[in-house]
């Protein structure tokens, strides 16, 4: 009641809302008609999406217990990977193929990354509680012991999630253990200000790999990037701290710099004041200018005053 007082009561916010609530309902009357004739599209082509196959298989089995049982019959053991990433609908169709105990799953809420496709974690403690009851029916296991990492990185790890999960009810963080007795790796964790940018931390990876690696250990490193968008700006940074560097990512040829970059000039040619291409050549390893240096340009408007091509 409170919040529809401050919306549609309030003179101040009356018209933006009911301006609002209008647009909404149009979207949502186009996203309708989009919805609809993509159906049609697909059921005249005789075409399905890996959604469309989800809940026309969940149909199919709640409404048809006879084929259920068909299928169970030709199954000993149903073993569920990735558990964590199963959402509602997918545990509904596993569920229904289960018989006589033969489900096997195995997951880790901590590697949960579905979540915007529908994985749901308290689906997945759920099922986790039910398994911890200990009962002749089902068992938990849990997977601690690590074969794969060093001591110090088992360490680091432990404590660092052991605090980042301590404030989060849903997740119980279980300590790993590493089997391993050679202790030749380090860890070295390094935090930079918010207000920071990718271009401060491009320069704060070269500088420690220039003060920690001689030249010819250059070629031992390997560096990872949250997203793929950062590699081009971390290349560049590197190679101008005279760092060789070259980029492995799977991916759309199209996107990559060397063809990013003959786009923007390309189309700064045919537009001298295409901002946005002017940006790209200016970023890209023909200038090499900096996001500071850029946004020091546009704030003089140099880029209607000064920059002139051609």
């Amino acid at each position: 009641q409170d919040i529809e007082n401050l919306l549609y009561n309030n003179p101040k916010h009356a018209q933006s809302t009911k301006t609002a609530e209008s647009i909404v309902k149009s979207l949502g009357n186009i996203f309708f008609m989009c919805q609809t004739n993509f159906k049609n599209k697909k059921q005249a082509q005789n075409k399905y999406s890996f959604q469309d196959l989800l809940l026309l298989s969940e149909k199919l089995l709640s409404k048809n217990k006879a084929i259920c049982k068909e299928i169970n019959a030709q199954y000993q053991y149903i073993l569920v990977d990735e558990f964590q990433d199963v959402d509602p609908i997918q545990w509904n169709i596993i569920n229904m193929l289960q018989h006589n105990n033969n489900l096997f799953l195995v997951g880790d809420a901590l590697q949960s990354i579905y979540s915007f496709r529908g994985a749901d974690n308290h689906l997945f403690q759920e099922i986790k509680s039910q398994f911890s009851e200990k009962t002749e029916n089902h068992k938990l296991v849990q997977l601690k012991d690590n074969f794969r990492s060093q001591e110090p990185i088992i360490s680091f790890v432990n404590t660092f999630f052991q605090s980042l999960f301590s404030k989060d009810p849903t997740i119980n963080f279980e300590a790993l253990k590493t089997k391993r007795k050679d202790t030749t790796s380090k860890i070295e964790f390094a935090l930079l200000p918010k207000e920071k940018s990718f271009q401060d931390e491009s320069e704060f990876i070269a500088t420690w790999i220039k003060n920690n690696f001689k030249k010819t250990e250059y070629k031992n490193i390997a560096i990872l990037c949250r997203r793929k968008k950062n590699l081009s700006l971390l290349k560049e940074c590197l190679i101008l701290f005279g760092i060789p560097a070259t980029v492995y990512s799977p991916g759309n040829w199209s996107q990559s710099t060397e063809i990013l970059d003959l786009f923007n000039i390309t189309s700064l040619l045919i537009k001298p004041y295409n901002n946005l291409a002017l940006i790209g050549v200016l970023k890209s390893a023909f200038c090499g200018l900096s996001d500071q240096t850029i946004y020091q340009i546009y704030s003089d408007y140099y880029f209607v005053k000064v920059i002139h091509l051609g």
